[in-house]
């Protein structure tokens, strides 16, 4: 599955400095960007971007790594966007210190509005904190 996902990205970011180790397990949290795919309702959408956080677990034996969860941080087909003054690309608006627990600031999202979320990994899975 990670695979996958690394192949069809147009842009893959580290969040934060390093992995980070959590109940014995060792995760890396990368920011991947696909390319929006066009449907026939889409619109204008064929040149944007869907943009998702990938939690990776490092594991030894055998050395690997495994994709564990994923979310979705900004969709030109969605209308989800964060909040940024230096536009939208991952690199730019992913500046993350703690990639175990880290805030989100969305400017536009369809469930949330314009809100700010702060999630935390939790079991090998992304939590959004209450």
């Amino acid at each position: 599955r990670l695979a996958r996902e690394l192949r069809s990205a147009s842009e893959v970011v580290s969040v934060g400095a390093k992995a980070f180790s959590q109940d014995g397990y060792t995760y890396l949290v990368l920011g991947v960007s696909t390319p929006s795919v066009v449907s026939p309702s889409s619109g204008y959408c064929g040149a944007g971007t869907e943009d998702f956080l990938l939690l990776v677990e490092w594991k030894t034996r055998p050395p690997r790594l495994e994709l564990r969860d994923r979310i979705q941080v900004q969709s030109c087909l969605q209308s989800m966007e964060l909040r940024s003054d230096q536009g939208n690309e991952l690199s730019k608006v992913l500046r993350v210190e703690n990639p175990a627990q880290f805030t989100l600031d969305w400017l536009l999202h369809p469930r949330y509005g314009s809100a700010t979320k702060t999630f935390s990994v939790a079991r090998g899975k992304f939590a959004l904190s209450p």
